[in-house]
């Protein structure tokens, strides 16, 4: 009777079906309108991912996107890691996309505690967006010892680290994030945000600002670009005679016509996102120029220094008492190139 019993036993074990391999999961979180998934978020559709990413996620959101007809997206991520080769080729498909990342879980809202964890491999799959947003209030990004997912066993840590080498600087993202990866000494390893963002592995929404030495009329002139996720941020710094003139690109929009900038309460500039200088009442301190409206000053020589250290240049228009319109230049990544033209200008 045991051995009967025994016999059965295996059998039933035997015919039960294996429980499938977890698998990464994607869908389109809540939008205003489900006919219409480009009405919500600024014209793109929300895509959550969670659950561990397997060596298939890249098909399987490659397959999902034909199926929904989406072009533009932002990848909301919720995953504790998984396959490293998964990770890299989720990460190459979101680039390609052209996609955004965040980490954020499904359904999370403002005033919710941060649950969503992006952790270990889903870092890789992350670095794949082209703006990648990490906040604190939303959720955790951090990485822990490494470990060699069924998908990856047939790849040497030095191929890892190689093709992961290869892929973060495809990716725009400092290798330092490898040297984290690879630390025995501690077991977790919690990004900050400033931390991520010094590593550019988040950006939050920004590239880095670009500068270029150009000329109007034979004389040159400072051009200043960052592009944001939403709109790009323009700003010159111009010489003539030793005088300094710091013109700043108001983008145009909707609700900033030239007849609505007209009636203005003021214009100006400000260092520092605190620090307003040069107010002028009215649109007198406006310059139209094609599509753009420029706040332009000439700046005293007491306020060159202030410019030198300044981490960020903003340009505004107040169009009420609490209503502004402008944009904000990020000026650490091109402060070299700041400080010579203001030595040259002389």
């Amino acid at each position: 009777m045991r051995l009967q019993l025994a016999a059965a036993a295996i059998l039933t074990s035997l015919a039960a079906p294996a429980e499938p391999p977890q698998q990464m999961r994607f869908g389109v979180l809540n939008t205003v309108d489900e006919l219409d998934l480009r009405e919500w978020d600024g014209g793109q559709v929300r895509i959550s991912a969670t659950g561990p990413i397997d060596a298939g996620a890249a098909d399987r959101l490659k397959a999902f996107v034909r199926r929904q007809g989406i072009d533009s997206a932002k990848i909301y991520l919720d995953s504790p890691g998984g396959s490293l080769r998964g990770a890299v080729a989720l990460g190459e498909a979101i680039r390609t996309l052209k996609f955004d990342t965040q980490v954020e879980a499904m359904n999370w809202q403002l005033w919710d505690p941060p649950t969503a964890t992006c952790a270990n491999e889903c870092v890789y799959a992350f670095a794949g967006g082209v703006y990648r947003f990490f906040f604190d209030s939303s959720g955790r990004m951090g990485l822990g010892e490494p470990e060699t997912a069924q998908d990856d066993q047939d790849e040497s840590p030095q191929y890892a680290r190689r093709t992961l080498t290869a892929y973060l600087q495809r990716m725009g993202v400092d290798s330092g994030v490898l040297a984290l990866w690879w630390a025995r000494h501690s077991t977790v390893v919690q990004f900050s945000v400033d931390q991520a963002e010094s590593l550019r592995l988040a950006n939050n929404g920004t590239q880095a600002t670009n500068a270029k030495t150009k000329y109007d009329n034979g004389r040159p002139y400072l051009s200043l670009e960052q592009v944001h996720f939403n709109f790009t941020a323009r700003a010159r710094l111009s010489c003539s005679k030793g005088r300094l003139r710091v013109s700043g690109a108001v983008l145009p929009a909707p609700d900033l016509t030239q007849d609505q900038a007209s009636e203005a309460r003021r214009s100006y500039l400000e260092l520092n996102d605190d620090r307003q200088i040069m107010p002028i009442p009215g649109s007198r301190g406006l310059r139209q120029d094609g599509n753009m409206l420029w706040v332009s000053r000439d700046i005293a020589p007491r306020l060159r220094r202030d410019l030198a250290r300044a981490d960020t240049l903003g340009s505004w228009v107040d169009l009420s008492y609490m209503w502004r319109r402008g944009a904000w230049i990020d000026l650490r990544p091109v402060r070299p190139k700041i400080e010579k033209f203001l030595e040259a200008c002389r």
